[in-house]
């Protein structure tokens, strides 16, 4: 096991000469191709030969630093891009906010319909369940009236996008 470690260690340090230097490809008169840093015989045909010098650490330092400052630029672009327009309960105050009163009347309808959802175990909706599931949506429907009115568009409490998706079929 010492002497595989050994090798392995001996072959680690002396592999480092391979990346410097000039590596040959030829073929011998059998028509056997080889690749070596030492040069081939005369007789044998050259196929390429490929010079190769190691990098100075300065220039290693400096490819470093130019692609931190890369990485550094684009994760700031990223964070810029993450800031998150605010919401109507964000820039209302407590006593300004119109949509409270709704928005935990749609809570409520929420909590208690999955209340019921999971109380009824017959996998049929009962019909206790059925109205309070159109409950809970005629109160988000309410919800989103109050929040997206238009007084609130209008003061820029609100901020609204228009997106246009095309679907394509086909054939």
């Amino acid at each position: 096991m010492r002497i595989l470690f050994l090798i392995t260690l001996c072959l680690i340090i002396f592999s480092n000469t391979a990346f410097a230097g000039e590596i040959y490809t030829w073929t011998d008169k059998k028509g056997v191709e080889h690749i070596t840093t030492t040069p081939p015989p005369e007789y044998a045909k050259v196929k390429d030969r490929s010079t190769f010098k190691r990098d100075d650490p300065r220039q290693i330092e400096a490819f470093q630093r130019k692609q931190k400052a890369a990485i550094d630029k684009g994760f700031t672009g990223w964070q810029a891009r993450q800031t998150k327009t605010p919401t109507v309960r964000e820039t209302q105050g407590p006593r300004e906010d119109k949509c409270k009163g709704v928005s935990d009347k749609w809570k409520d309808a929420y909590r208690e319909y999955n209340e019921e959802k999971n109380r009824n175990n017959s996998g049929k909706p009962s019909s206790k369940e059925k109205s309070l599931r159109a409950a809970m949506f005629k109160a988000q429907e309410e919800e989103h009236a109050c929040i997206f009115s238009p007084e609130n568009i209008e003061s820029g409490r609100v901020y609204v996008e228009k997106t246009t998706v095309t679907i394509k079929r086909g054939k």
